[in-house]
């Protein structure tokens, strides 16, 4: 039947119009159909894009763990080289250096607070960056100052199974001085901080702790550690040692409990900062953070103390 011959008021037309309606709106859920599938399609091209991605990622990872590895055990392997071809006299100096160092131990010059060893459950609250305001970051550092450096201490991070994603800069010597109670002000009640020191001489240290500087004493945590920014992997905290931590209002910050790292009252102007082996694990032919032998005492050029959120 010829549609134009019909009547637009009759029931015939309507019908038929309302067929044509039906088959137009039937071609639209068609076609949006075929839309939702398409975008389906290029979704599921996307994430095994991205799957991809992070296997490579990972075995990159894994890589360089490996490669610093080996550079670890080349390290280790020259340090005993040298080792043995030390003579008799250099190994009567290293017995009278250890013993010198022996005594300083047994008669300490600081004057720390003696109290019982306080092990701090660790904070249940862990610092997160979400719906926080602009961090100022590492790289408006004034010692960790190229990315070189920004890197080694991400990889720091990376070592000590933390996914680091911002750090926020809580004290800074050359602006709050280089004062303990400046510390303290600035620094107490916040966990998870990374202390970063920048010697006379241009050595970079520091450390982090997961704990508070609060004034409460001795403090253990096993996942503080120490790090030297010339050194390839981290310095970890040695279990069976009472102290990871001593926070005294009389002093900066202090880590081990034979003051592996320690940072005197007005540090950038005497060298009663010092380091010594006591607590944490060096690598093979050094026994302090400095990477060298002994107690070793220095004056701080810089310190800045930041809060990192993961």
């Amino acid at each position: 039947m010829d549609v134009r011959l019909l009547d637009p008021q009759s029931e015939s037309y309507q019908v038929h119009d309302n067929r044509l309606q039906a088959i137009n709106q039937l071609n639209k859920e068609n076609n949006k159909l075929r839309c939702c599938e398409q975008q389906q399609l290029e979704f599921k091209e996307m994430k095994l894009t991205v799957m991809n991605l992070q296997k490579s990622n990972e075995e990159l990872y894994k890589k360089n763990q490996r490669l610093q590895d080996k550079l670890v055990n080349s390290e280790a392997q020259i340090a005993q080289l040298i080792s043995r071809n030390n003579n008799l006299q250099k190994q009567y100096q290293s017995l009278d250096k250890r013993l010198a160092f022996l005594e300083g131990q047994l008669i300490s010059p600081q004057k720390l607070v003696k109290e019982e060893v306080k092990i701090e459950q660790k904070p249940q609250i862990q610092p997160s960056s979400q719906n926080l305001p602009p961090l100022q970051d590492i790289y408006n550092s004034l010692i960790i100052d190229d990315e070189a450096k920004v890197s080694k201490i991400k990889s720091f991070f990376c070592q000590a199974g933390l996914l680091l994603e911002q750090l926020q800069l809580l004290y800074r010597g050359s602006v709050d001085t280089f004062a303990a109670s400046a510390f303290h002000q600035k620094c107490d009640n916040k966990i998870s901080t990374l202390t970063i020191v920048q010697t006379t001489e241009g050595k970079i240290l520091g450390g982090f702790t997961p704990q508070t500087w609060n004034h409460q004493g001795s403090k253990k945590d096993p996942d503080v550690w120490l790090f030297n920014i010339e050194a390839p992997c981290i310095f970890n905290f040695i279990q069976s040692q009472a102290t990871s931590i001593v926070a005294n209002s009389g002093y900066g910050p202090i880590f081990g409990s034979g003051w592996d790292l320690f940072i005197s009252d007005d540090c950038n102007s005497n060298d009663s900062n010092f380091v010594k082996g006591s607590s944490f694990q060096y690598s093979q032919g050094v026994s302090n953070l400095l990477l060298t032998q002994g107690e070793v005492h220095f004056t701080v050029k810089e310190i800045e103390v930041y809060q990192a959120f993961f």
